[in-house]
């Protein structure tokens, strides 16, 4: 082709320019000349760099020469060729590449290749897919589980419940690989009774991050996971119930709501930790009766489980639920000290200002939660509302600076996606002179970790969606800024290889749940030099 006549030797401005021309005018006459250019000035970065760019746009308008390169002997060119052909959906590659990924004798094309036909999912392709999902690269083996998924092929099912069984072997089961998860995926995206029995029977895996994938599967599966999960309620696996209430919370739906419902009538919450996840679920899945579950639950004496009941109910409340309430304060003079300060430590504003029409001593009983209250946070935006509410005098003495011999000097990060949790954290911590910042998830965590001042203390959940408190443990046990910093895990397991996970991973100490505020603080007693 004449205008790239002695293309070497020009220099690099002419070049540019030349190719510039070229690209803009669509001159596919220049493909097989810019094929040989690349062979020929193999090492020359920034030239190959351009003619790369100014072929990747030529073939995206030529199936034809695309296909071609794909069969070429020059390595380069056919990587391009194969890549463009699956950015392109070019549906006559599927042959070459299927041939290409059925060589196997070079792991990076074999890859390419299946990328490429993973984008146009043809049928030619899925006993390779099928064929690889085992494949010693990792990568290769987690495309191909995935897009299993994609074809919904059900005859893999049982392959795919087994790489995610063989994950909970104790040589397996303290990391979670990308092909576990993808195996996770496929199953959600085959949908069907077995896989969706299959991912309910393993909600309590072994790996953390393993089991808030399975979660946020059944989560997104929704109805389907309905039925698996209600049997689960009804199980002797405490651990197990935790996580089916709460993927019921996630869920949200009123049919979840009935199945949560239905595990409290049938007397299936006697265990502490599986109420408090009930009560907080009937916060997201609302439902009339699940209203009537909670407004029962106020006669709830444990601090944090009560404080569930009252979180849940301040995003629902009506006039029938809140003259109940009112009438649970004014008729047991101790449990509606517990539920007043429930309220306040719950900062649920909409039942505090409900309480108001309770009359003077309530008032006064509320007014005085708040007053002994050392959080300043908590303090302003009560503060806010009582202004709101018309009560400027209150609002004021909210706004009187706590004693410095109060306000302590050492700052803790609490990690949970409880908001019930993290407030009972931030009242238990503040009252013995502490700072405390919040986070929902470990990720949250982490950016909390990036932006703020040190920490002298982390708490943080085991089990939470995004990133789970082993992963958020290992990767700040990974920054040298915080390998040092001292870390409690609270959780509700009682699997010992749990706990061990956990040491492995950097936690020094445990908090069990449930706990008193008591317990709480004289952990953070013992584990910083408090004043």
């Amino acid at each position: 082709m004449d205008i790239l006549k002695d293309f070497p030797q020009k220099d690099f401005v002419d070049q540019i320019t030349l190719l510039g021309e070229i690209r803009e005018g669509g001159k596919l006459e220049a493909v097989p000349y810019l094929f040989s250019l690349m062979e020929e000035l193999a090492g020359n970065d920034a030239v190959i760099y351009v003619i790369v760019n100014t072929l990747r746009a030529l073939l995206s308008m030529s199936e034809t020469a695309t296909v071609e390169g794909i069969v070429s002997g020059t390595p380069a060119v056919r990587d391009l060729c194969i890549e463009v052909a699956g950015e392109n959906g070019f549906h006559q590659a599927v042959p070459p590449l299927v041939r290409l990924a059925g060589e196997r004798s070079d792991v990076r094309r074999l890859f390419a290749a299946l990328s490429a036909l993973a984008r146009m999912q043809p049928d030619e392709a899925l006993e390779l897919f099928r064929a690889y999902m085992h494949h010693e690269e990792a990568l290769i083996a987690s495309l191909s589980v995935e897009m299993i998924g994609r074809y919904r092929d059900f005859s893999a099912r049982q392959a795919l419940c087994d790489i995610v069984s063989a994950a909970e072997a104790d040589e397996c089961y303290e990391d979670c690989t990308l092909h576990t998860a993808k195996a996770v995926w496929a199953l959600g995206e085959l949908g069907d009774e077995p896989s969706v029995a299959f991912l309910v029977s393993r909600i309590h895996h072994r790996n953390p991050t393993a089991r808030r994938v399975i979660q946020q599967e059944l989560a997104r599966l929704g109805a389907p996971s309905l039925p698996y999960l209600e049997d689960i309620l009804a199980r002797d696996d405490v651990d197990a119930r935790i996580m089916a209430a709460n993927v019921l919370g996630l869920i949200g739906t009123r049919e979840a709501a009935a199945v949560l419902v239905k595990a409290l009538d049938k007397g299936l919450a006697g265990d502490l930790n599986v109420r408090f996840a009930i009560y907080e679920a009937l916060g997201t899945a609302k439902s009339m009766k699940g209203l009537v579950c909670l407004t029962d639950a106020l006669r709830e004496t444990e601090e944090m489980v009560l404080m569930a009941v009252i979180s849940s109910l301040d995003g629902q409340l009506n006039p029938t639920i809140a003259d109940d309430i009112r009438r649970v304060v004014l008729g047991d003079a101790s449990q509606g000290g517990r539920i007043v300060r429930a309220v306040v430590a719950s900062r649920a504003l909409v039942i505090f200002e409900a309480l108001f029409e309770a009359g003077a001593q309530v008032i006064d009983a509320l007014l005085q939660a708040l007053g002994q209250s050392t959080d300043p946070e908590l303090r302003e935006i009560f503060a806010g509302k009582l202004e709101a509410m018309g009560e400027a005098e209150a609002a004021d003495a909210l706004r009187i600076p706590i004693p410095a011999a109060v306000v302590g000097s050492w700052r803790i990060l609490a990690v949970d996606d409880s908001r019930a949790m993290l407030n009972f954290y931030r009242g238990a911590a503040s009252a013995i002179g502490c700072e405390v910042d919040t986070a929902g998830n470990g990720q949250e965590g982490l950016e909390r970790l990036q932006t703020e001042d040190p920490y002298d203390l982390i708490i943080t959940d085991m089990n939470m969606p995004v990133m789970d408190g082993i992963e958020f443990t290992r990767k700040l046990r990974e920054n040298p800024a915080f390998s040092r910093t001292p870390t409690v895990m609270v959780t509700t397991e009682s699997e010992r290889s749990q706990v061990e996970l956990a040491r492995k991973a950097g936690v020094d100490d445990f908090l069990q749940k449930p706990f008193a505020a008591e317990r709480l603080q004289a952990l953070i007693r013992r584990m910083l030099p408090l004043q």
